[in-house]
């Protein structure tokens, strides 16, 4: 007998409540469409309580939040890109040659370039990473975790004010929940939402073995190391897990897809500083004369 038509024989013969109960389950767990009847008002809902955040409960300057560190590089190093020069290459080059062609409308003044760079955080990579959390937890624990986690992933960072001391609220709130949120032009976000992607891609090369999935792993992998280098750091994580999962084949396929990102990280450091890209020693751009 057919799954559907043995299915079908077995609600016919329960309870009507229970048979409502199971109706409910199969829907829940069958539907093909049921996920995003969950996570479509998720992503919308993130829009709407980050939106919120930015505009009524947090100092900015226009779209100027407080941000520390080195987002100022990254732009710069994109309006020299745009001029056809190589910068002094400080930071990974990913974000660089992305903000190339903002720079080309909104010139050297970073505070011009700002809309665009945020509006692409909150309309696109801000739910890529809510949807990778979902997905990771899903593959782990099934639909309903992923559907908490992917809650809990909007929640938890406002949740948590209240838990923190007066003299650190600004702190967290002012200068932290903006680079959380991806307001800032700092790296660290799309490098997360970019690690994400590559976590997702790991799982499911564990689960189906599939040489495309391997692939995918180190392309995004590679594209988290062309934003911040550290995340090179990662690399171990998804080739230690294909090595214990048995797929020494992936996890050559896995490496050699993480190659080409290198490969362009050490051009990019070489061309652009003249140091190795393991370097360590101090680099003097001046010197006072202390005699």
């Amino acid at each position: 007998m057919p799954l559907a038509e043995l299915r079908r024989t077995e609600l016919a013969g329960t309870q009507p409540l229970r048979r409502t109960i199971l109706s409910l389950g199969e829907r829940l767990r069958f539907g093909e469409r049921e996920p995003w009847i969950v996570l479509a008002p998720l992503v919308v809902a993130q829009w709407i309580v980050v939106g919120a955040f930015a505009l009524f409960f947090v100092e900015r300057n226009g779209w100027l939040f407080y941000q520390g560190g080195d987002q100022t590089w990254f732009y710069t190093s994109a309006w020299m890109l745009a001029g056809g020069e190589i910068p002094e290459t400080f930071v990974g080059y990913t974000l660089p040659f992305l903000y190339t062609p903002i720079t080309w409308v909104a010139g050297s003044n970073i505070l011009a370039g700002l809309p665009a760079i945020l509006l692409f955080q909150f309309l696109v990579l801000l739910p890529l990473g809510l949807l990778m959390i979902y997905a990771l937890a899903a593959r782990i624990g099934g639909r309903v975790l992923g559907y908490w986690a992917a809650a809990l992933w909007i929640a938890l960072p406002f949740l948590t004010i209240p838990l923190f001391v007066d003299r650190y609220h600004q702190t967290y709130v002012e200068l932290t929940l903006p680079q959380v949120f991806g307001l800032t032009g700092l790296g660290d976000f799309p490098s997360m939402i970019a690690v994400l992607v590559a976590a997702y891609f790991c799982l499911r090369t564990l689960e189906t073995r599939a040489t495309p999935d391997a692939v995918a792993t180190g392309l995004a992998a590679g594209v988290a190391i062309g934003i911040k280098p550290a995340n090179g750091l990662f690399v171990f994580a998804p080739l230690a897990a294909l090595v214990l999962a048995r797929q020494p084949r992936n996890a050559v396929v896995f490496a050699g897809a993480v190659v080409p990102a290198l490969v362009a990280l050490t051009i990019w450091k070489m061309r652009g500083s003249g140091i190795s890209v393991l370097a360590n020693d101090v680099i003097r751009l001046a010197s006072a004369d202390t005699d």
